[in-house]
């Protein structure tokens, strides 16, 4: 079989395609470094609309609409006067005005302390990931702790049924999590089960990936159930010591997001064809993994979708372990 151009260009793209999904979160730099400026006091923020006492809508210099949160910043404030920037807990730039609803809504009948709490747990998440994360998280993780909290104090647990894969596949994101129950313990004097570290991991994971939480949790059980066919069909013991398992990890993630997300992808059934005769044995695992995606989850590979994974599944059966 010869290769044509758009083969070649599909096998240059499993290439490539990761470095041009890590460039996606580069544009989101803008808004972080503007509010630092203000908190710097190299820019002014004039109030436009009290909300409460620790929550007003404010104006930049350039025009720009913010809400600002802060322990007593709406008290005996008025329209145009300038915040005193002392009291700024945090600033929050919507990307969208639904958003910037959603978090005036969201801080208004929320405990200031649990804001408070809340935005030091998404910071210490900034700060570990070393990236910026939309204000849409804030939504998430706030509206989640504050009925954890709840939760708590009417004793009524919620199981997480994928803690175990959140353990396993998102370790930096549930060490995270276990870190916001330290702060919340701290800060607040209650200590949330562990369970509760879990789905903050996932909020976390959904902020990175996809901006849907169902297709979170749907990657999280999509990948354990195709690292145990792996697993079984090649009988190898599989650890997060290996390199080439972690590898091959967060290269799965990344095709499940693609996939979650149907972005458009070509046919490569030619391709496909050819790897498998190749490869039988790699090819009978994809073929699992096939009926795995359909039967447990009505999802169909492409052809792309299954060269991609032969490549994968060679390469990690290939490795030492």
């Amino acid at each position: 079989m010869g290769f044509t151009k758009t083969n070649w260009r599909f096998l240059v793209s499993v290439r490539l395609g990761f470095f041009i999904f890590c460039g996606r979160n580069r544009c989101r730099t803008c808004a972080l470094q503007r509010i630092s400026e203000i908190k710097r006091g190299e820019g002014k923020l004039r109030v436009t609309k009290i909300i409460n006492n620790n929550l007003v809508h404010s104006e930049n210099e350039k025009g720009e609409d913010v809400i600002v949160f802060g322990c007593g910043i709406g008290f005996k404030t008025h329209i145009g006067d300038v915040v005193d920037k002392d009291k700024i807990d945090k600033i929050y730039v919507g990307s969208t005005s639904e958003t910037k609803n959603k978090l005036e809504l969201l801080v208004q009948r929320i405990p200031y302390e649990h804001i408070s709490v809340c935005n030091e747990i998404i910071q210490y998440a900034k700060d570990t990931l070393g990236k910026t994360l939309d204000d849409n998280i804030y939504i998430g993780i706030t509206d989640h702790v504050n009925f954890a909290i709840e939760r708590f104090y009417t004793n009524t647990a919620v199981k997480n049924g994928l803690l175990w894969e959140i353990q396993e596949f998102y370790r930096q994101e549930y060490a995270i999590g276990l870190k916001a129950l330290d702060i919340i313990e701290k800060r607040l004097g209650i200590r949330l089960p562990e369970d509760e570290a879990g789905f903050l991991a996932l909020h976390v994971v959904n902020n990175e990936t996809s901006p849907e939480m169902s297709n979170t949790i749907t990657e999280a059980k999509m990948l354990f159930g195709i690292i145990n066919i792996i697993k079984y069909e090649y009988k190898i013991n599989m650890s997060q010591k290996n390199s080439s398992y972690g590898q091959f990890v967060s290269t799965l993630k990344f095709f499940l997001k693609g996939f979650l997300e149907k972005q458009p992808q070509n046919d490569a059934e030619e391709v496909y064809s050819f790897l498998a005769k190749k490869w039988p044995s790699e090819a009978r695992c994809v073929e699992k993994i096939k009926k795995y995606c359909e039967v447990g989850f009505g999802l169909l590979l492409s052809g792309e979708d299954k060269a991609f994974l032969i490549f994968q599944v060679r390469r990690l059966s290939k490795s030492n372990y």
